[in-house]
């Protein structure tokens, strides 16, 4: 039904164009003028004609849709307080959209550690940073610092050594573990893991 209106529209606009046009006096398909039509007849016949031309393009492409092209009503424009459409609703109207993202929670890993050889950690942190120092039984001690992005912690350090290095590490879920591969100017690249004391 769009379509035949569409072909409708055109076919009807490029009549009148030509009554515009040519005045009169022609036949196409089947449709004949037989007279000729006056200076004002004229103006009218081409003005209809452009808009039912352009009607007939506009629907057929599609750019009538909503009210025009199907007959059905156009967006509610409506403004509603926030929520009020239902879930994955705007203020304005009924289209979805995205939900906003999830609140990232840093681990709370502020305390005393410890790994399987003895070495003693203590963490403090504020918010997403982290600082820590530690002691191993031979006497190493490291300091050093860090910034947690959800669960996943990257950090630089210092030893008396002397060595400087970095790690990526990740807490476990129930924030009793970090695990992660470090690599250090004088021990080289390992593995390590810490407990909560």
């Amino acid at each position: 039904m769009p379509q035949t209106i569409s072909l409708g529209a055109f076919v009807l606009g490029a009549v009148l164009l030509l009554v515009g046009l040519v005045g009169g006096r022609f036949k196409i398909f089947s449709a004949e003028v037989e007279s000729s039509a006056g200076k004002l007849a004229r103006t009218i016949a081409t003005i209809l004609g452009i808009c039912l031309v352009g009607f007939g393009l506009m629907r057929e492409t599609g750019f009538l849709n909503g009210a025009l092209a199907e007959g059905n009503p156009g967006p509610d424009t409506t403004a509603r307080p926030h929520g009020a459409g239902g879930s994955g609703s705007t203020d304005i109207g009924d289209h979805p959209t995205t939900p906003p993202p999830a609140v990232r929670e840093e681990p709370d890993i502020a305390g005393y550690w410890h790994d399987d050889l003895g070495t003693q950690f203590q963490i403090t942190q504020q918010g997403a940073s982290v600082v820590f120092s530690s002691m191993n039984p031979n006497g190493t001690q490291s300091r050093g610092s860090g910034m947690l992005r959800g669960n996943q912690i990257h950090l630089d350090f210092e030893t008396n050594i002397p060595s400087s290095g970095n790690g990526d590490a990740v807490v476990s879920p129930d924030g009793r573990q970090i695990s992660g591969t470090y690599y250090d100017s004088a021990l080289g690249r390992y593995s390590w893991t810490i407990y909560r004391d």
